[in-house]
């Protein structure tokens, strides 16, 4: 669907850092994240894992 239309598609909903590659590669333009975050053990530590496996293009090291 994302690459069939012409406006930029976000992933919202059960988003992991893991699959962040997959969502990108779906033709996804970002995601939106919210209990990843908000319920890991360190959200701030979480958040720098998203931002930067978006960084990567959805690699995660």
């Amino acid at each position: 669907v994302a690459h069939s239309i012409d406006i930029p598609v976000f992933a919202i909903g059960g988003i992991t850092v893991e699959r962040v590659g997959d969502v990108l590669s779906a033709g996804a333009h970002g995601v939106a994240v919210s209990s990843a975050v908000l319920k890991a053990p360190d959200p701030a530590r979480a958040t720098r894992d998203f931002l930067e496996a978006i960084d990567r293009g959805g690699s995660v090291a």
